[in-house]
């Protein structure tokens, strides 16, 4: 970071951003996003001289390897309770599944990052048993435009309290 620094990155009026990102090591929620940011700005700068522009906190979604994870140490169940109990409504309005697309090697798209990783695809529906997801997802090639996929249903599943919970997840 000290090197970015001296490029110019992070330091004021030098139009070059530097962001940086908490995640915890954890089945726990991330501290409120502004004190946390003001407490990393006091203390990179005070003890290393690094300057940033902002702080993103992520909330850790159990998905895929950190699902596998909690799993393993029977904290899943309790993870999602977490989540579910700090589910917050003010963060609904600015969910990346509201105004982002992420697009696979193969054209295929997803309302978030996260569903493409569980292969929930735009346009896509899981069989009556939820057991197998169909492959009727939009992909680039089915699209002129992003307002093609006005009309699409978000994909939601348990993993978008992830997003919700606390105060969201940047």
């Amino acid at each position: 970071m000290l090197a970015l620094n001296e490029k110019g990155y992070g330091q004021p009026n030098s139009g070059l951003v530097l962001d940086l990102v908490y995640n915890p090591l954890g089945a726990f929620l991330p501290p409120p996003q502004e004190a946390l940011e003001e407490q990393y700005k006091a203390e990179l700068s005070e003890n290393f001289g690094i300057v940033f522009n902002q702080l993103f906190t992520m909330t850790n979604m159990p998905v895929k390897r950190f699902a596998d994870f909690l799993h393993r140490r029977k904290e899943l169940g309790g993870y999602m309770d977490l989540l579910v109990k700090n589910f917050n409504s003010e963060t609904v309005g600015t969910l990346m599944c509201k105004n982002t697309v992420s697009v696979n090697y193969d054209g295929a798209l997803f309302d978030c990052d996260f569903n493409q990783q569980l292969g929930l695809s735009i346009g896509g529906s899981a069989d009556d048993d939820n057991s197998v997801w169909n492959t009727n997802s939009k992909t680039v090639f089915d699209i002129s435009c992003l307002d093609d996929l006005s009309k699409e249903e978000i994909n939601f599943d348990n993993h978008c309290y992830g997003c919700t919970a606390g105060m969201g997840s940047s």
